[in-house]
């Protein structure tokens, strides 16, 4: 017998029924379109993660706030946040992270140095390896924790750089705030993103232990590893048998940290930024001596990457920064130059349209930037580095563009200034010379009286210098030569070139004139750079003038022919 029955249980809490209806509908579901199901949150329920609950406000109203604008604005909040992001990462993977790899490696060097000599057992080895992989997690949280520390500061200074110039005018400034305010956590979820995917124990344990499988080969093979010395007190260890393995010492640089560093001083003065000084670059020409005299293993592209870097530094110094070109740089440049960077550097591209343009756009000292311009160029072809021949190729393509008046006289100015300096060299390419001289001559037509003056007695004075002395003739030989072209009626040049008996040396003078002045002219053909400028003019059938007026002490060249007075 139930002393306890459903319905006295009903009739004593009658909404145990309600409770059991509601139950049914909820499991089975109701049959009629009005029957409400209600849904009840339990009092001990587990009440939502604060931090999710704010992170789904600040997306709500960050959309809440694109509703309001146009598209743009997001897309050009998103766009900056994910190249802010990029950039720091590229930094980040170029500059930090060798670091921490380095720093891992030194550390396997120093746990290795410390279990005494021989080769260690497997025991041994497997402790060093878990000491490795605990050393790689240590690093690898540093590492993330360096990378996000030091992107807030980076993030803050692009966006409020970079943010406002791509935004309208018109913005007002609580937008631009709010903009940069999301564009920086944007950029920062980024790069936490990354790290957590990337920095991983893993990459740098891999090279930590295979750093670790090298000296514990080393050690095992039983043999000193040959030494061998290098400049200064540096030295280059190989490891013996496998000469790939280079292990320097620690005052030398790496090459890429070498060449970073150069890209940075490049960069830093061609944007004229703060930090560019004079002790500086030589500090790193200096580095640079040290790394490429004091390593073996350098590849080919190195060479080319670190010479082309130099030369680039060497004459935007000259454009932007024209005290730092001085004996001292030069000469630490020109070991460099003459020595591991000889092969691999084109130094004809000083003479190019995009220095001469630099020079001309950038130069805040224009002439001060020209004259050391010109003193690199002399010093080049004083070392031997550069050549004539490789001047005039390099000069006659530049006055092919359409170079300005101004430029067009400056450049005239430094090519002959240094033809001046060179003129008594009989190693001197003087055909070359005067080739590029008279190029610039044609070139420097509508220049000013005192350039073209100048390349004239540019011209003049290499001629005077090259010249051997049995070519030189008074003014009194001169005036013979007119003589002779009085009596035969012709000019020299009908006279030794007649039209049915070209280059046959005759000149028709009746005996007795020939006795009375001594003289007779022959034609040679001997073909010949050694001429007087002005000589020619008087001899050229388009341009008579009187031959007695030309007071050179030059013999003239007229048509490739070499004229000779003979007897005299």
């Amino acid at each position: 017998m139930e002393l306890v029955d459903h319905p006295l249980m009903y009739t004593c809490c009658p909404y145990l029924g309600e409770l059991r209806s509601l139950l049914i509908d909820f499991a089975v579901g109701g049959s009629t379109k009005q029957n409400n199901i209600r849904k009840i949150t339990p009092i001990a329920a587990e009440c939502e993660d604060e931090d999710t609950g704010v992170n789904e406000k600040q997306l709500q109203l960050e959309e809440n706030f694109f509703h309001n604008h146009p598209a743009s604005l997001k897309r050009t909040v998103e766009f900056v946040a994910d190249r802010v992001a990029s950039i720091h990462i590229k930094k980040f993977r170029s500059q930090e992270l060798p670091r921490f790899i380095s720093i891992g490696i030194g550390a396997v060097g120093e746990m290795l140095s410390g279990t005494g000599s021989g080769s260690p057992d497997n025991r041994l080895k497997t402790r060093l390896e878990q000491q490795v992989l605990e050393v790689a997690r240590n690093l690898m949280q540093t590492a993330r924790n360096d990378i996000v520390s030091s992107f807030t500061a980076y993030c803050q200074q692009k966006t409020e750089a970079i943010l406002p110039m791509l935004l309208p005018d018109d913005t007002v400034p609580q937008v631009l705030a709010v903009s940069m305010q999301i564009s920086a956590r944007l950029a920062l979820e980024k790069v936490t993103h990354w790290s957590q995917a990337h920095l991983t124990t893993n990459m740098l344990n891999k090279e930590m232990t295979s750093e670790l499988d090298k000296l514990v080969r080393s050690m095992a093979s039983g043999l000193d590893s040959p030494v061998r010395p290098v400049k200064g007190e540096k030295t280059v260890q190989v490891v013996h048998g496998n000469p790939a393995i280079v292990v320097q010492t620690k005052d030398v640089c790496a090459v890429s940290e070498t060449i970073n560093m150069l890209k940075d001083f490049v960069r830093d003065l061609v944007l004229e930024k703060d930090g560019v000084s004079y002790q500086r670059m030589l500090k790193l020409l200096r580095q640079t001596k040290d790394t490429f005299f004091g390593t073996a293993n350098i590849f080919p592209l190195a060479y080319k990457t670190v010479a082309l870097l130099w030369l680039d530094l060497a004459v935007s110094c000259a454009i932007f920064k024209p005290p730092y070109i001085t004996e001292e740089s030069l000469g630490d440049l020109t070991a460099l130059w003459q020595g591991p960077l000889k092969q691999h550097t084109s130094f004809c591209q000083v003479i190019c349209a995009k220095y001469v343009h630099l020079l001309m756009a950038k130069s805040k000292v224009l002439q001060e930037s020209w004259n050391q311009y010109a003193f690199l160029l002399r010093h080049l072809l004083n070392q031997e580095l550069l050549t004539w021949a490789d001047v005039k190729e390099a000069g006659l393509k530049l006055l092919q563009h359409n170079l300005p008046k101004d430029c067009l006289e400056l450049f005239a100015a430094c090519i002959c200034d240094s033809c001046k300096v060179f003129s008594e060299d009989k190693t001197m390419g003087t055909i070359d010379c005067l080739e590029l001289l008279n190029s610039l001559d044609q070139k420097c037509a509508n220049c000013s009286s005192v350039t073209i003056q100048a390349v004239k007695d540019c011209i003049s004075i290499i001629n005077e210098q090259q010249l051997p002395q049995d070519t030189k003739c008074s003014t009194e030989k001169m005036s013979e030569i007119a003589d002779i072209e009085a009596t035969t009626g012709n000019t020299l040049h009908e006279t030794l070139h007649p039209q049915d008996e070209k280059h046959q040396p005759i000149i028709k003078v009746d005996e007795q004139e020939q006795n009375k002045n001594s003289i007779k002219v022959e034609c040679d053909c001997v073909h010949t750079e050694k001429y007087c400028q002005k000589c020619t003019l008087c001899f050229n059938k388009e341009n008579q003038t009187d031959i007695s007026s030309c007071d050179e002490k030059i013999l003239p060249k007229v048509d490739s022919m070499q004229v000779k007075i003979a007897g005299i």
